[in-house]
């Protein structure tokens, strides 16, 4: 009996590693983050097309005080330079919080590049109490008119070229499902908000 239970439970434990280890290999090739067409290297996208101006959503998202009504991850963000740069222009910084009470996840942001109606470049640093972490991060909103009262707006999360090693890109391929489904949900209440 002992010698059945044993040899039961070795079956059992084998196949499960097994199967682990062919989830570690599949990931890559199912997770959001990958290389789309016209891409140089790999991004986690998402899209939603907006019955509104572009104008009206990058000014918008522009507004880090915004962030509390169409963020379904982030509590609030404060700006950390309004005196010397503006919210939402290039060389301003903003802090991100994922709890009111400002414990817990936290990290920072800066605007690198700025085209008003087009886009907007951040870098994501200092990130604090997280599971997994990642250095060299940037996110990207990307605006498209698509007539004078709609446009599409594309979030992406991807690492500074050349800037990532094979740990990096693995931990992203683990972090993509979550962070698509809160770029979906974001974008979601980003068209609700301007549709309204």
């Amino acid at each position: 009996m002992e010698k059945k239970f044993k040899s039961n439970l070795s079956r059992w434990l084998t196949g499960f590693f097994i199967s682990i280890a062919a989830l570690l290999i599949i990931i890559p090739f199912i997770s959001p983050y990958k290389q789309s067409e016209g891409d140089q290297i790999k991004k986690i996208v998402c899209s939603v097309e907006i019955d509104a101006p572009v104008s009206q959503v990058f000014q918008y998202l522009g507004n880090s005080g915004n962030a509390s009504e169409w963020s379904v991850f982030v509590d609030h963000i404060i700006s950390l330079n309004p005196e010397e740069v503006p919210d939402g222009n290039k060389g301003s910084f903003r802090r991100c919080f994922k709890n009111e009470d400002k414990s817990g996840i936290q990290w920072d942001e800066e605007i690198i590049e700025v085209i008003p109606n087009k886009g907007r470049k951040l870098t994501i640093f200092n990130m604090q109490h997280f599971p997994m972490k990642a250095d060299n991060l940037i996110t990207e909103q990307v605006y498209i008119p698509i007539s004078e009262t709609k446009c599409k707006l594309t979030f992406a999360l991807y690492y500074k070229e050349g800037k990532s090693n094979a740990i990096d890109e693995y931990k992203m391929h683990l972090a993509s499902f979550r962070i698509a489904d809160i770029f979906r949900d974001n974008l979601q209440n980003i068209k609700h908000f301007n549709e309204e």
